[in-house]
Parts: C-alpha cells; sequence; structure tokens
C-alpha cells in the first residue's frame, strides 16, 4: 500500500480487493470502520469490523477479511515500515505484545470523533504533496496516536472505559 516516494496513503475503501485471501501487511494500517461489517483475522484473532470498529495492522502482520457485507466501508492510514519503526521507536516490547493480542477493538462513543478527525487531518497530510514536511507531520500524529493507545494498554483494562474488548 506505500510506496518509497509515499511513506504513507490515506483513503476510504470497501477492500474488496482483498478477497478472502490472507495478506502479509509488509508496512502497517490503521483501519476504522465506517459502516457494514466483516470478519477480520489479524494474525492468530478473529473479531468483527463494523461501524466505529478499529483494526491495527502492525508491520508483518496477517490480513484476512472475509464476510464482507456490501455496504462495508473503512478509513485507512497505511505506513511504511520505516516510518511506523521511527514512530514507534521508544515503545515497550510490552505494549507490542497487547496490541497483537487485541488489534481489533470497539470505540467508546466519545472517541468515534476523535478518531474521525485523527483521519480527517491525515487526509490532510496526504494531500499537502507540496509540504516537505508531510512525512514527519504523519510520524508525529502516528506518533500521537500510538502514544495515547500505550496509556490505555497500560491501564487496568477493567476500569478502561474508552476502549470495547470484541
Amino acid at each position: 500500500m506505500t510506496t518509497p516516494e509515499e511513506q504513507f496513503t490515506v483513503g476510504e475503501s470497501d477492500f474488496a480487493f482483498f478477497g478472502s485471501c490472507p495478506y502479509r501487511i509488509e508496512g502497517g494500517a490503521l483501519l476504522f470502520c465506517r459502516g457494514g461489517s466483516a470478519v477480520a483475522t489479524i494474525d492468530q484473532y478473529r473479531g468483527e469490523g463494523r461501524a466505529d470498529t478499529m483494526l491495527l495492522l502492525l508491520p508483518g502482520s496477517v490480513f484476512l477479511l472475509a464476510d464482507r457485507s456490501a455496504d462495508f466501508r473503512v478509513t485507512y492510514c497505511a505506513f511504511s515500515l520505516d516510518l511506523f519503526s521511527e514512530a514507534a521507536f521508544r515503545l515497550d516490547p510490552a505494549f507490542f505484545a497487547a496490541l497483537r493480542e487485541q488489534p481489533i477493538v470497539r470505540l467508546h462513543p466519545r472517541l468515534v470523533e476523535g478518531a474521525s478527525i485523527w483521519f480527517q487531518m491525515a487526509g490532510y497530510t496526504y494531500r499537502d504533496r507540496d509540504n516537505m514536511f508531510r512525512n514527519t507531520i504523519i510520524r508525529n500524529r502516528l506518533q500521537n496516536l500510538v502514544g495515547y493507545g500505550s496509556n490505555h494498554i497500560a491501564s487496568v483494562p477493567e476500569e478502561d472505559d474508552d476502549i470495547i474488548k470484541t
């Protein structure tokens, strides 16, 4: 989904091209489900993607999307391995272990607006092709989102009301 010239991409899709075949993700991606539903498998974790669900595809993940409804839509931000490595440089390995255990989460209603705004901002950055700092900007935005997730994963899961386990 990315190239050496395009370190990240942002868009909206029905992901029909995945066609029930597993794919190894070279870089990584954030998928924010907008409508419809699908059964997603990320590595060994299987869950339902539906409106207000976030899927995190870490570099090297195996992704399978099956039973996709006709109205399934996601907004996505895909990023290269290099960009993700820069954004996640100082994070604890335990954080990534936790993400691999729960890569599909339904967001609490109070976080849905923030996620929508994050993807809008990523889209603005993606379309601003003349900005020589666009990779730095998206890396910082990715660091912010990953840092926020790291903070909530580090909290006690039973007391974390921002993420609803799928």
